[in-house]
């Protein structure tokens, strides 16, 4: 019972990431590339076969932040 009994079933998994990408066309002359790295989260629901994400990357070359979260199955 209680908050240990919300909690059974739930899968935790833990993401390391380097994501790298180049942007061309852009509004602005030239391209522009740009390096992330970052981490995540991951609860699996029981029942639904899938799982919440919520990621967290920094830029290594632009220093921007970015965060993205969803559902994935």
């Amino acid at each position: 019972g209680g908050a240990a009994g919300l909690l059974e079933g739930i899968r935790v998994g833990v993401a390391v990431f380097v994501d790298s990408a180049r942007v061309s066309r852009r509004l602005f002359p030239g391209d522009r590339g740009d390096v992330d790295l970052g981490g995540g989260l991951r609860l699996g629901l029981p029942g639904s076969g899938g799982s919440i994400r919520v990621d967290y990357g920094r830029g290594l070359i632009h220093p921007d932040n970015k965060v993205s979260f969803g559902f994935e199955l």
